[in-house]
C-alpha cells in the first residue's frame, strides 16, 4: 500500500461503480445548460461538465489521464455525445478560464502560496503529537478544505509532511538529549553493549513480564528497579506528547541492537530514553498484573473450596433441620403431644372440682395447673429431641460450623492460601491494601475458623498486625 492511500487525499476508485457514477458524476440539467452556455463547442462543454463533476468530488482538477473511462462515458452519454467526441478545452488559455469558473460555481479559491502556509502550519501543528506522516497529510487537507482552498497536489503535501515532521523531531530529540546529560546518555548507549551471553539490556527493554509465578514476580521486582535506575525519564520526557513517545519507542523496539547503533547519536538516545520509559510503566504494569493474577488464583482456590466444605456440611444441615422440626411440632399447641397433655389436664380438673369446696377457686386453680403441665410437658419433649439429636453443646457447635460458611464467605480461606506467599510479601512486594481488604473481616469472625484456621492464627490473637506492618511497598508505585 502507498502512502497516498493511507491518506484522505480524494483520488478515483479502481472499480467505479454504478451508484457512485449515478451519486457524484452525473451532471444535472442545470448543470449542463451552466457549461453550454460557457462554451462554444460540444468538446469544451464536454470538458468544462467533466471538470466541474471531477472537482465537486475531489476539490481539485484530475489531469485527463487520472480520469477513469467509465466516468468519460458516463458524462458522455448524458450530454448526448457521439462516441467519438473527447473533452477537450482547447487552448491553455481556455483551459485557465474554464478551471476559474468551476471554482467561482463551488465558492473555492485557489491561492498556491496560502494553501502551501496553511498546510505547513497545520502540519507543524499536528507534529508535535502525530508522527505517522499520513496522520500529517491528513490533518493539511481538513484544514484546506475547512477554508474552502483548492487542494495542493500530494507530492507537495507529502514533502511537506516529511520536511516538517523530520524538523519537529529533530528538536523533540535535542531536547531529550540536554535533558539527559552525559551520565543519561553513557546509560542509554550502554543498553546496546552486547554481554557475554550474546544478550544486551536493549533486548530486555523490549520484553513483557512471564507467567505470575512468585520467584518471578520477584525477578520483575529487580528488573523494575533495574530499569528505574537508568534515569528518570519522566523529566527527560516531560512536556512531550505521549503519542510521540509511544511511537519513538515503537521504532526503537522494531530495530535490534545492531541496527539502531548505526542511528544518529542524537535519534538513537533519544529513541532508547522513549523505549526505556515504555518500559518503565510496562514493568509496571506487569507487576501490578502478576500481584492481581496470583491474587486472583488464590481467591479461586479459596471459593473451590468453601464449596467443598459446604458439600461436606450438607448432612449437618439436613440432620439440624430434621432436629428443629421435632422442636417445633412438639412445642406447638396444637400438636398430639400438646393434646394429650391438655386431655390429662382436664381430667385432673374434673375431678378436683367434684371435691367440696369454693367451685370458682377450684375451676381457677384447674386452669392454672393446666397451662403449666402442659408448657411443661412441651418443653421436656423440646428437650427431649435435643438431647436425642446429640445435646446442646453439640448442636450449637454443628450451628456455629455451619454458620460460619453462610454467604460470600471464600475470604476466611483466602489467608490459607496466601500463607506460602508470606515471605516473598513481607519482603517488599505486597501493598498492605491488599491484606487491609480483608484483615478486619478475618479478625471479626476469627473465632468461626475452627479447623479451617491455620495454627499460626491460633497462635496470635492478631495475626494480621504483624503482618502489615512488615509489609513495605513504597519503592514500588503501583499507580504510577
Amino acid at each position: 500500500m502507498t502512502w497516498i492511500e493511507r491518506t484522505a487525499y480524494p483520488q478515483f476508485k479502481r472499480l467505479t461503480s454504478a451508484r457512485l457514477l449515478h451519486v457524484f458524476f452525473t451532471p444535472s440539467p442545470e448543470e449542463m445548460d451552466w457549461a453550454e452556455k460557457r462554451t462554444g463547442s460540444p468538446e469544451s462543454c464536454f470538458a468544462l461538465v467533466l471538470a466541474l463533476k471531477c472537482f465537486q468530488k475531489m476539490a481539485r482538477f484530475p489531469s485527463t489521464d487520472e480520469i477513469p473511462e467509465v466516468v468519460i462515458d458516463n458524462v458522455r452519454r448524458c450530454l448526448e455525445l457521439a462516441e467519438d467526441v473527447w473533452p477537450d478545452h482547447g487552448s491553455s488559455r481556455s483551459a485557465k478560464a474554464h478551471r476559474k469558473l468551476v471554482r467561482q460555481r463551488q465558492g473555492v479559491k485557489y491561492d498556491a502560496g496560502r494553501a502551501r502556509a496553511i498546510a505547513a502550519m497545520a502540519i507543524r501543528k499536528a507534529a508535535q503529537a502525530k508522527n505517522n506522516p499520513a496522520d500529517l497529510i491528513n490533518v493539511a487537507i481538513e484544514e484546506l478544505l475547512r477554508l474552502r482552498l483548492e487542494l495542493l497536489g500530494y507530492t507537495t503535501l507529502e514533502d511537506l509532511a516529511t520536511s516538517i515532521r523530520a524538523e519537529v523531531n529533530a528538536t523533540i530529540f535535542a531536547t531529550i538529549l540536554q535533558r539527559i546529560g552525559e551520565a543519561g546518555r553513557a546509560r542509554m548507549e550502554g543498553l546496546l553493549v552486547v554481554g557475554p551471553d550474546g544478550k544486551s539490556t536493549f533486548n530486555r527493554l523490549k520484553k513483557p513480564a512471564q507467567r505470575a509465578t512468585w520467584s518471578r514476580f520477584r525477578d520483575q521486582v529487580r528488573w523494575l528497579d533495574q530499569v528505574d535506575a537508568l534515569g528518570d525519564t519522566d523529566a527527560w520526557l516531560e512536556g512531550i506528547a505521549p503519542s510521540k513517545i509511544a511511537d519513538f519507542a515503537g521504532e526503537a523496539d522494531a530495530q535490534d541492537a545492531d541496527t539502531l547503533s548505526r542511528y544518529d547519536p542524537v535519534k538513537q538516545v533519544a529513541l532508547l530514553a522513549c523505549l526505556t520509559h515504555t518500559a518503565r510503566m510496562r514493568a509496571r504494569d506487569d507487576l501490578a498484573e502478576m500481584l492481581c493474577k496470583r491474587m486472583a488464583s488464590h481467591v479461586k482456590r479459596a471459593k473451590a473450596e468453601l464449596e467443598e466444605i459446604r458439600a461436606r456440611q450438607r448432612a449437618t444441615s439436613e440432620r439440624l433441620i430434621g432436629t428443629y422440626r421435632q422442636v417445633l411440632e412438639r412445642l406447638d399447641p396444637g400438636s398430639e403431644t400438646s393434646a394429650a397433655a391438655r386431655e390429662a389436664v382436664a381430667r385432673a380438673v374434673e375431678a378436683v372440682t367434684s371435691c367440696a369446696g369454693n367451685a370458682g377457686q377450684v375451676q381457677a386453680l384447674g386452669e392454672m395447673l393446666s397451662a403449666l403441665v402442659v408448657q411443661t410437658h412441651s418443653v421436656q419433649a423440646a428437650r427431649t429431641a435435643v438431647e436425642q439429636a446429640g445435646g446442646f453443646a453439640a448442636q450449637l457447635a454443628d450451628i456455629e460450623e455451619v454458620a460460619a460458611f453462610h454467604g460470600d464467605a471464600h475470604e476466611l480461606l483466602v489467608y490459607r492460601f496466601f500463607k506460602k506467599d508470606r515471605p516473598v510479601a513481607e519482603g517488599r512486594q505486597i501493598t498492605a491494601d491488599q491484606l487491609g481488604q480483608i484483615a478486619p473481616y478475618l479478625r471479626s469472625h476469627i473465632s468461626r475458623f475452627g479447623a479451617y484456621a491455620t495454627d499460626d492464627l491460633h497462635r496470635r490473637p492478631d495475626p494480621f498486625d504483624p503482618l502489615l506492618k512488615e509489609v513495605d511497598f513504597t519503592n514500588v508505585d503501583l499507580a504510577a
